[in-house]
């Protein structure tokens, strides 16, 4: 038995109660303002304060002391899945990247189960993991500029992290970093150049490269000389 914790609250303002049966407690554990962060798609996640306060009733491990009382664990592979759900502004995924990046030092599997984490994007979609995804090392209005240059020219491939969810929890999850002009060199970019050059031949267009110019030219001055010329004869 334990006396006092039939009811846990589970949120960051304490507001939550739910017995711990229901409850969750992330396993690793991440920073304290996590539960507060995941809230709204891991609702049963046990608030830090509560961890410490069954810490202090028993005098133990809390971990010990919350499964006793029922509680289960929530990975970080079921928490990846679950953060897919609500809609966060980047500065709020920057935020929980910054909550997260305790659980992965030191343990050795984190990143392969967070490899689903959400990552949103400058084009305003959340791609499911980091990995594939590029942080652009650049001025983040130049990084809004080139993306929506992207957007209108339908590059495929390109997925540019909103420069205001940009962590290096990102980096080391597998998400590429590079600068503008990294970016020229990007298996997107490079095919995207390549399909513009094949429709321009398909379409039958050809390059005016002045070449057409210089021989009218030449042959414009070629007439003027002889001209001169018949002048000077007559």
């Amino acid at each position: 038995e334990h006396p006092g914790y039939g009811v846990l609250s589970i949120t960051a303002d304490g507001e939550t109660l739910l017995a711990p049966g229901r409850a969750r407690v992330l396993e690793p554990p991440g920073s304290s303002e996590l539960p507060g962060l995941v809230a709204g798609a891991v609702p049963e996640l046990l608030a830090a304060s509560v961890e410490r306060a069954v810490d202090g009733a028993g005098g133990s491990a809390p971990r010990a002391a919350l499964t006793a009382l029922g509680v289960r664990p929530l990975g970080l592979a079921e928490l990846a899945d679950r953060l897919a759900v609500p809609r966060l502004s980047p500065l709020r995924w920057h935020a929980l990247y910054d909550a997260l990046e305790a659980c992965v030092e030191g343990i050795p599997n984190a990143r392969d189960e967070l490899a689903g984490l959400p990552v949103p994007l400058v084009d305003g979609r959340t791609v499911t993991g980091p990995r594939g995804t590029l942080l652009l090392d650049a001025d983040p209005a130049w990084v809004d500029g080139i993306a929506g240059r992207l957007a209108r020219l339908d590059v495929a491939g390109v997925r540019i992290v909103h420069p205001d969810a940009a962590h290096p929890l990102l980096t080391a999850l597998g998400a590429a970093t590079a600068g503008p002009a990294g970016l020229l060199d990007h298996a997107g970019i490079v095919e995207a150049v390549r399909r513009s050059a094949d429709d321009t031949d398909a379409a039958g267009v050809t390059w005016d490269d002045g070449s057409d110019a210089d021989a009218d030219d030449a042959d414009a001055d070629a007439d003027a000389d002889a001209d001169a010329d018949d002048s000077d004869a007559g």
